[in-house]
């Protein structure tokens, strides 16, 4: 009987080694499985993070882009006061006024310069309808509509201030 209990016992302990072993070959597989599922987990949830951060500034530019759309049709339409063989009634001046008050809030330095430039030629010339003085005219007021260009198409247009054309009927 000895013989029987030494035999069993060795084949128990022999069994008990062996699914040790296989537990512990199986726990092993299933935590690396398990970290591994876990770091995917936490970078594509970084991925995401970023992902969601690029669409919300993408969309923000956007909806800057499309205000200074807006606000730049709007100078662009209200600047025609100045120009001579235009209206120039009190609401077209008032137009005027809150256009350039938006531009103020929305335009980048380069056109608020150029916007500067056109009225300060603006005045200078004031009740002046000389040739000269409508071509200066003109030709700041190119300006204001090619820098707004320059914002909200391209930086590299090839279009200059003096193709910008007056049209008068």
């Amino acid at each position: 009987m000895d013989i029987v209990a030494f035999v069993l016992s060795i084949a128990n302990v022999i069994v008990l080694v062996a699914a040790g072993l296989t537990i512990r070959s199986y726990l092993s597989s299933y935590l690396i499985e398990k970290s591994r599922n876990l770091a995917s987990k936490e970078d594509i949830e970084e991925i995401t993070k970023k992902l969601e951060g690029v669409k919300s500034q993408f969309a923000q530019e956007a909806a800057l882009l499309e205000k200074r759309r807006a606000v730049y049709e709007n100078i662009a339409i209200s600047m025609r006061v100045f120009i001579a063989g235009h209206p120039a009634d009190d609401a077209q001046k008032d137009s005027f006024l809150s256009a350039y008050a938006s531009a103020w809030l929305w335009a980048p330095d380069q056109l608020l310069t150029a916007l500067n430039i056109f009225l300060e030629l603006q005045k200078a010339i004031k009740n002046k309808t000389t040739s000269e003085a409508q071509r200066q005219l003109k030709g700041a007021f190119g300006e204001v509509i090619l820098e707004m260009r320059k914002d909200v198409v391209s930086q590299q247009t090839n279009q200059r201030h003096e193709n910008y054309t007056f049209v008068q009927f």
